[in-house]
């Protein structure tokens, strides 16, 4: 019995095959690792408090090495691991057991950081709090989760998914500032579950079927990952220095994210930058708060609610062949977006596409127009209303057509609050033919012609 203590310091190591601190009942034990460069080995197990009393720190850039470890093993032990400082580490390739029968706390702050590759199990007398450091694990044991004290830092699952909802790591709900990394696995939400973080989200793929609240923070999907927002669900990502789903939002190539989010619920952005193609079904909606900027594609059905301005830079595809889209506030094309409408019918959203905005359209980048079906071709004095919007600004840097019949051509008209194609002749017309055109006035004056590219 008595007590004994080990400092490892400037630069130095430290090694054995097995390692106890606090290993008798009524012992009590220290272990110091301290200063960059210096380190602890143990080949296979460490334990902290086996049946009395010990502590380890590792600090100020130093690090520690285990295969498995337990702290607070006995019943009547007590240990406690501090991994504290910028650079400071502790690697545990195995399992790690934190209060299994004893007491056994795990402290993880000011950017120490501590990696388990194998399962953590917290007991019921063990704690696990990360408060500015770090802590990645690859599986979480039953009802470990509850016992994680997650107040700031990040934390991360490399060989599990992390589901929110009923039997899950963390139960129905999780709140949290922490970043939460899940790698090669899903971040699942289910039916009546929230998760709300004001940190850092990256997951292989998503699928919230509950509530998911994002403030001031990114989410980050790998490449080629998909997200789904299921009917009846709400994915809100509220500010930040922006939110992406996608590879990374530095340097994203507009229009080529690589990450697909199907949206049917309801897609609630405030001063986003959503790097994703989205794909909008029937039932759906999208609600702008202050600013979205949408990297990627927008297809499918949806309406755009709330007072906020959406910008597209890359391809916005109304409907389903056709369809329409919908806008509350304002919508602006950048010259790097692509417009794809497409015409079936006169009749606009059942035959032909159509964006109609309540506030400002600014009009850019390219728009192309496409013909639905191998047997539809418009005819002579067939009109389409592409653009309606409070007010249209902006002018197109291209514009696409689709092939017509001999002796037909396009005519475009525009103004404040419209923007339509017609189908006119090439052919002069007698004077009677001329009355008949003059009946296309109500699309508004000014017709430019475009001819049609070939097809």
């Amino acid at each position: 019995l008595g007590t004994g203590s080990l400092n490892v310091e400037a630069g130095a190591s430290a090694s054995a095959l097995n390692s106890f601190i606090g290993n008798v009942a009524g012992s009590s034990g220290t272990v110091v690792v301290t200063g960059a460069g210096s380190s602890w080995t143990t080949g296979q197990q460490l334990v902290v408090g086996n049946f009395g009393t010990g502590s380890l720190n590792v600090e100020a850039g130093a690090s520690a090495s285990v295969l498995n470890s337990f702290i607070g093993l006995v019943a009547g032990s007590t240990g406690t691991v501090v991994v504290t400082g910028a650079g400071s580490s502790w690697t545990n390739t195995g399992f790690m057991n934190i209060g299994l029968d004893g007491a056994g706390t795990l402290n993880i702050t000011n950017g120490g950081a501590v990696t388990i590759g194998g399962e953590l199990t917290v007991g019921t007398n063990g704690a696990v709090r990360v408060n500015g450091g770090s802590l990645s694990v690859g599986t979480l044991a039953p009802g470990s989760a509850a016992r994680l004290d997650l107040d700031a830092g990040a934390f991360a699952l490399t060989a599990s998914n992390l589901d929110i909802g009923a039997g899950g790591l963390f139960g129905s709900a999780l709140t949290t500032e922490v970043d939460i990394a899940v790698t090669n696995g899903h971040l699942a939400i289910d039916p009546g579950s929230t998760f709300n973080t004001t940190g850092d989200v990256a997951a292989d793929n998503l699928t919230n079927a509950g509530s998911f609240t994002q403030v001031g923070a990114d989410t980050v999907i790998d490449a080629g990952g998909l997200v789904t927002n299921q009917a009846g669900a709400q994915l809100a990502l509220l500010g930040g220095a922006g939110a992406a789903f996608g590879s990374e939002l530095v340097g994203a190539t507009a229009g080529a994210p690589g990450v697909q989010l199907d949206n049917h619920g309801n897609l609630l952005l405030n001063n986003i930058d959503l790097v994703a193609d989205v794909t909008a079904f029937a039932g759906s909606s999208l609600t702008v708060i202050g600013t979205a900027t949408l990297w990627g594609s927008l297809s499918g059905d949806t309406q755009i609610f709330g007072p906020g301005a959406t910008t597209v830079l890359g391809a916005l595809n109304p409907g389903f062949s056709p369809g329409e889209l919908v806008v509350e506030s304002d919508l602006a094309l950048l010259d790097e977006a692509l417009a794809i409408l497409e015409i079936g019918g006169a009749t606009p959203a059942l035959e032909h596409d159509q964006v109609r905005v309540g506030g400002t359209l600014t009009l850019g980048g390219t728009l192309d127009v496409r013909l639905l079906g191998e047997s539809y071709l418009p005819r002579l004095g067939d009109a389409f209303t592409l653009f309606e919007a409070g007010l249209i600004t902006g002018e197109l840097d291209a514009l696409l057509l689709p092939q017509l019949a001999a002796g037909l051509d396009w005519a475009v008209s525009r103004d404040s609050q419209r923007f339509a194609l017609a189908v006119v002749s090439t052919v002069p017309l007698p004077a009677g033919g001329w009355l008949l055109l003059a009946a296309l006035g109500a699309l508004g004056a000014g017709w430019r012609r475009n001819r049609a590219p070939p097809a």
